[in-house]
């Protein structure tokens, strides 16, 4: 699913698609519950025609199909070159708050480049709905 948190989920299948999505009653992180990624944010957007399925880059102005390896090889040259023209204030990263000790050290390490000073910055900290005390819960 697209949360960090590591909720349990029951995922409900029908004809090979994913028609549904609850959460797992005996999970120590959500007992049962889903906060609005899990319950509107996954099994509902994989049957959208509009979903992509893969990278697109722009060429010549244009947004097209390229595979995984080309794109990523992509970000990292233009990331790289960034970091050495500029510096490590050139990237940000966007993130739900709701991440482990290792992904942020991941980031932090990512972001930093060469640079020591640079540090990454958690502005949103809220926990997921899901983790809420029953009385906040639907």
């Amino acid at each position: 699913m697209l949360c960090s948190n590591g909720c349990a989920t029951d995922i409900a299948v029908k004809d090979g698609q994913m028609v549904g999505v609850r959460g797992r009653a005996v999970d120590i992180v959500n007992h049962g519950c889903l906060g609005p990624k899990g319950l509107f944010g996954s099994w509902q957007g994989m049957a959208n025609p509009d979903r992509l399925t893969r990278p697109l880059i722009r060429e010549n102005g244009e947004l097209v199909k390229t595979d995984w390896d080309s794109a990523m090889s992509r970000i990292v040259e233009r990331s790289q070159e960034l970091l050495k023209q500029k510096g490590p204030l050139t990237h940000g990263f966007y993130t739900s708050g709701q991440l482990f000790l290792e992904e942020y050290y991941a980031l932090g390490i990512a972001g930093a480049g060469e640079d020591p000073r640079a540090t990454l910055r958690a502005a949103h900290l809220r926990p997921c709905p899901s983790r809420r005390p029953p009385r906040h819960r639907r």
